[in-house]
């Protein structure tokens, strides 16, 4: 469902205690481009958008004929105090089955129902990303139902197996029903029964399901593709043994034990039934609950609460490989809930002692366990508490735990002399923190000279280092002069010390001249006229010209048994699943498959309109297209069936996206397939050979970064090719 995924994508608390631990990670990049994105738009003058939007509905049956409903209703998505669902609207509709909704509040994240006699309940989502009008058609179909037979490892049935959440794959498009969703709408949650029947009802028939089963004693299970019907055949589903994971959280002095905490717990990979994502837990009077999950390594064990600290965090090293192991020998885990009061900070420019205004600006706390120290796998001593966005005055506020804590500045473009400032938080919620005075950093200016000893004009330039390599590449000018802006000046994940010494790497796009020049970020001095000079290298290879950039997966140093488990699913070496989409733009007829591509390289780029990493990506893709494009090399983007084909079109001409691009059908048959493979997430990137097979995919197999290193791998195999 579009609206939790861009929740995922904002969480920054979950951003920040990541980017000390990973720093190639993925997740990190979430939130740090979306701050990229936003800053994108700043500087190209981006006009100022409505913040109200008007939705103009119509409820129509499968004919496309208007229906008139009993009730439509509409609720939005708050995360404050804590994350739920709340009705927004119930509006009156008009004959023929109009409704209109106005003054809705944007960006926000909608579900909407309809009900009409004689159909199913019909679901949609819907994210506004900006004001304005919005036209949403809600399409009612005949009633079906999905039934289970929930069985055991040894065939015997499972009673009490309980629905996790669903998503629903129809004529509206993806709808998730989260364990939030099921619980804020008060919607049922069936079990199965003596026999292990399990039975989910109004569902409109001819969709299809996904869904998570949960049970007291067995591992999470889930399905997927499960097609709805009127009387559909029993669909059989067998629950693996689990470990029983039990968390303790020990309330605050002269406090009573909280009810309920809210959970993230990630398996490796992430794409697991044992995932378990904002999850709201009950717990018992001890403040106590178990849950069964099943053995093996985690990425993160996280708690939350709206009102308190839960601490420690336990996160895993991706760059080290080294995860959270949940077995019998691992099976409690104990937390303390620690209260959040109010703090209030500002930011200046030290040169001018102006108010920095729309920046973000990071709060930590000790993570610590009850006893006052740092848990084995804790991944640091300290963790992210909360975050604050910087007003027009240079003002924030944000939440932070009683005691001992500290601010950073994560923002773009400014640096200071201390990365952290500490200080005490009162319990009384006067606290007010250090002042950051940031000051700008310079940007990296220079020329590109070639073996002849000739300016190099259209050089691509670029940041290269775990972090920075994440930033757009530039061209040179036809005097083969370039300006990189530095974002931030990047920091070691294991000591938090700056890492001020950094690449700067330059290569031709068509001929084998490459080369390098280390700056130091922190004198700006020595930034103002850097030259790189370039040699001719037949066989240099881009992406291992630093020699610890590259993650542990990356460079292929994991288990082989992970290396096999991955290898089972991965699409590298096969064909490509066709795109089988409801609509192509960019493209004319006779480009409208794969197929029709054979013959070129071809990078898949699979994003959504509200995707901010996607947003951040843009400039990359459109240089490689303009650089490498045409005769030899497209990119065809593939977007999901969360928006609508009108809003794709307009963002994609607003965006300059000229490549093609295809739209998935309502029923996700296009992500469903890639799904199968491991390809989920966005943005993600396939690049396909000539043949089209696979020859790059990062999520199941091992190799450098294709969304990192997406210009110097298609370079690579066009000078291969002899064709760049």
């Amino acid at each position: 469902m579009l609206a939790l995924n861009v929740r995922f994508a904002r969480d920054s608390q979950f951003a920040n205690d990541l980017r000390r631990h990973w720093p190639l990670s993925l997740a990190v990049l979430v939130a740090l481009s979306l701050q990229i994105a936003s800053a994108d738009d700043d500087e190209n003058g981006a006009e100022d958008q409505p913040t109200t939007a008007t939705i103009s509905g119509r409820v129509i049956n499968e004919q496309e004929e208007p229906v008139e409903p009993t009730r439509v209703r509409i609720w939005s998505f708050k995360s404050e105090p804590q994350r739920h669902w709340e009705i927004a609207a119930e509006p009156p509709f008009k004959p023929g089955g109009e409704f209109e909704v106005t003054d809705v509040e944007t960006p926000v994240s909608l579900l909407i129902r309809a009900d009409v006699d004689g159909f199913t309940p019909a679901w949609a989502s819907l994210y506004l990303s900006e004001g304005g009008p919005s036209d949403v058609k809600i399409i009612v179909s005949p009633p079906g139902r999905v039934e289970l037979a929930v069985r055991d490892s040894d065939d015997q049935p499972i009673a009490a197996a309980r629905l996790r959440w669903m998503s629903l794959a129809g004529p509206n498009g993806s709808v998730r029903f989260g364990s939030e969703v099921l619980r804020d709408l008060n919607l049922p949650r069936p079990t199965s029964d003596e026999q292990g029947r399990l039975v989910i009802g109004d569902l409109p028939q001819g969709a299809k399901l996904k869904l998570g089963l949960a049970h007291a004693e067995f591992a999470p299970v889930e399905a997927a593709g499960v097609p709805i019907a009127e009387h559909p055949e029993p669909l059989k589903l067998t629950m693996p043994g689990g470990v029983p994971l039990t968390l303790q959280i020990e309330p605050p002095e002269q406090a009573s034990p909280l009810d309920e905490v809210i959970i993230d717990l990630r398996h490796e990979p992430f794409d697991h039934p044992s995932s378990t994502v904002f999850e709201s837990l009950p717990l018992d009077e001890t403040g106590s609950t178990t849950l069964q999950v099943e053995a093996g390594e985690y990425g993160l064990l996280r708690l939350s609460h709206p009102e308190y600290l839960i601490n420690p965090v336990f996160i895993a090293n991706y760059a080290k490989q080294q995860f959270l192991r949940l077995d019998e020998q691992t099976s409690t885990f104990h937390f303390q809930a620690i209260p959040k009061v109010e703090v209030r900070g500002r930011v200046i420019d030290a040169t001018t002692g102006r108010p920095i205004a729309d920046q973000w600006v990071s709060g930590d706390s000790p993570n610590v366990g009850p006893d006052g120290g740092v848990p084995d796998n804790a991944g640091g001593s300290w963790r992210n508490s909360d975050g604050g966005q910087t007003d027009a005055d240079g003002w924030y506020t944000m939440k932070l735990a009683a005691g001992k804590a500290r601010v950073s500045f994560q923002g773009r473009g400014f640096t200071s002399e201390t990365d952290y400032r500490e200080f005490d938080v009162a319990t009384d919620g006067t606290t007010e923190a250090p002042l950051l005075e940031m000051t700008p950093i310079a940007p990296v200016v220079g020329q590109v000279i070639g073996p002849d000893g000739q300016p190099v004009p259209k050089a691509v330039v670029r940041f290269r280092g775990r972090q920075l390599r994440w930033t757009q590449p530039v061209l040179t000018d036809d005097e083969g002069r370039f300006t990189l802006k530095t974002p931030w000046i990047p920091q070691d994940g294991e000591t938090e010390e700056r890492v001020s010494r950094n690449p700067v790497v330059a290569f031709h796009p068509q001929l084998p001249w490459v080369g390098i020049e280390w700056v130091e970020l922190d004198q700006p001095g020595s930034l103002s006229s850097v030259t790189i000079l370039l040699k001719e290298q037949p066989d240099a290879d881009l992406t291992s010209l630093i020699p610890d950039e590259l993650s542990a997966w990356e460079r292929g140093d994991v288990d082989d048994a992970r290396k096999s488990e991955k290898a089972a699913i991965s699409l590298v070496g096969l064909p490509a699943p066709e795109l089988d989409g409801r609509e192509w733009l960019n493209t004319p007829q006779s480009l409208m498959s794969l197929a029709d591509y054979r013959g070129k390289y071809v990078l898949l780029d699979f994003w959504t309109t509200w995707c901010g990493p996607c947003h951040a990506d843009l400039p990359s893709l459109k240089l490689l297209r303009k650089l490498y494009g045409g005769e030899n090399f497209e990119i065809i983007g593939v977007h999901d069936n969360s928006v609508s084909s009108e809003k794709i079109t307009a963002h994609v001409q607003k965006e300059g996206m000229d490549y093609p691009i295809v739209i998935d059908h309502s029923d996700g048959r296009i992500l469903r397939e890639y799904e199968s493979h491991g390809i989920s997430g966005y943005p993600s990137y396939l690049l396909l050979g000539p043949d089209g097979r696979v020859l790059i995919e990062n999520r199941t197999a091992v190799g450098p970064s294709l969304r990192a290193f997406k210009l110097e791998l298609v370079r690579q195999h066009l000078l291969d090719a002899g064709s760049p």
